[in-house]
């Protein structure tokens, strides 16, 4: 498992991880989203192939009326022929992990699907209370899917204001 910011990627490097999340996630064109791209990558190798990918998104967002340090997590998944191994929560606990010792981020947020809230929720990500307010194309608009946490330097009573919201990302949505 590797850790990289995005501008320390070698062409060869990147090309791979292009291909893996090409294969792996729905084409962004067909959605019309316009998406932030990565501060940093967590990828899982075999050899030379990236096996597993995590995007993270480092910004300040506004909740309430505190700003707080967010590592937006984006783009979590395992190539097909490799589901059901344990690998996504083994690369996943190694970002925790990593996250939770550079101690710069208060919280992970990440939105996902209804069908992924019993895996993230194993993995002790908590549901709050959206949506979630973006900027896209000059327009602010609100992202309805559920909503996850993962306390990293706040405290849960910190975080109380989380549950109520109005959470505004500051920018594209991740």
């Amino acid at each position: 498992m590797i850790h990289l910011d995005a501008a320390d990627f070698s062409p060869g490097l990147r090309a791979e991880m292009d291909r893996m999340v090409a294969a792996t996630f729905r084409d962004d064109s067909q959605t019309g989203r316009i998406w932030a791209p990565a501060t940093y990558h967590f990828l899982l190798m075999r050899g030379e192939a990236v096996i597993g990918h995590i995007g993270v998104h480092r910004r300040d967002i506004t909740v309430g009326n505190r700003s707080w340090a967010v590592a937006g997590i984006v783009k979590v998944g395992i190539v097909a022929a490799l589901r059901g191994h344990g690998l996504g929560t083994r690369l996943l606990a190694f970002a925790d992990d990593t996250l939770r010792t550079q101690g710069r981020d208060d919280l992970g947020l990440l939105v996902t699907s209804e069908d992924r809230l019993g895996y993230y929720g194993r993995l002790g990500w908590e549901r709050i209370n959206g949506p979630v307010y973006y900027e896209e194309r000059g327009e602010t608009k609100a992202e309805t899917f559920p909503v996850l946490l993962l306390p990293l330097r706040a405290s849960k009573a910190e975080l109380a204001c989380w549950y109520d919201g109005p959470i505004d990302l500051v920018g594209p949505l991740w």
